[in-house]
């Protein structure tokens, strides 16, 4: 069989609930990555947001939630009812269920700001300066008592900076730097349904792109999203990338070097139609 049967065959015979799978691996962790390629924020935010709802994490932290000042201080009055959606920003907007679901009840609930204004060095920089941020964040809510250590979290970040390893260069992503720090993180691979940015020539579909390539051997570059849509049937499913033997070890993102498998930087995948 080809890698693209292996993996179809692997998913449909191993998927669960998308929501099943999240709450059950929040348990396991201090702090669960959702590493994405930054399209269809809404889709994710309602998705994060019934976690948030179902009282599986206390504080929900994003690349999309700049810590700045002026950033801060519009999320506070938004959550205070002091503005309303017309008041955010566009970065702030697509992640309004999100807001929503932490305003319902801020004495449990609170937002981490991982957000930073740093490109200078794309995403090598961005490893240290998005941990700089969310640590920032999440020390002045410890401090304040807004939440415990103990407490649960969920992080929607960049799918390059959750990953376990860098998937390019040596310098430690995100993911490593909080695992050093003393988080005990799970990882996700979260990717959607959505219209297509990847240019002419892509179906309609094909919204969120993640090309992969055999470890070993020859193949050629190949998408995984329309396995996704396939094997999804329109329901959202997850999947868990450390089953022994499975095909995500012998696949790899295609923009890496090297023989790292795509089951060694994501715990696991999650598809929301």
């Amino acid at each position: 069989m080809s890698l693209k049967t292996d993996i179809q065959k692997f998913l449909v015979e191993n998927q669960e609930n998308a929501f099943t799978l999240a709450k059950n691996f929040q348990k396991a962790h201090d702090l669960v990555l959702y590493g994405e390629s930054h399209v269809r924020i809404v889709k994710k935010a309602r998705f994060f947001a019934r976690l948030i709802n179902a009282g599986h994490v206390q504080y929900h932290a994003s690349e999309y939630f700049f810590n700045s000042e002026n950033f801060g201080d519009m999320i506070e009055k938004y959550l205070k009812g002091e503005i309303t959606k017309s008041g955010l920003s566009s970065q702030a907007r697509p992640s309004i269920a999100i807001l929503d679901a932490i305003k319902r009840d801020l004495t449990t609930r609170s937002v981490v700001f991982g957000g930073t204004y740093t490109t200078s060095g794309l995403t090598n920089r961005r490893h240290k300066a998005i941990y700089d941020s969310f640590k920032s964040s999440y020390n002045l809510h410890i401090k304040a008592g807004r939440f415990a250590k103990t407490n649960k979290g969920q992080f929607h970040i960049g799918a390059f900076h959750a990953s376990r390893l860098p998937q390019s260069g040596s310098t430690k992503t995100t993911a490593q730097r909080l695992m050093a720090d003393g988080f005990d993180c799970g990882i996700v691979r979260i990717l959607v349904k959505g219209k297509s940015n990847m240019g002419v020539g892509h179906p309609a579909w094909f919204g969120e792109g993640d090309s992969v390539t055999p470890v070993i051997g020859r193949g050629g570059i190949f998408e995984l999203v329309p396995i996704l849509r396939k094997v999804a049937g329109g329901n959202a499913f997850g999947a868990n990338l450390q089953i022994k033997g499975n095909p995500f070890f012998k696949i790899k993102p295609a923009e890496t070097r090297g023989s790292t498998s795509y089951a060694q930087y994501y715990d696991r995948l999650i598809y929301l139609p």
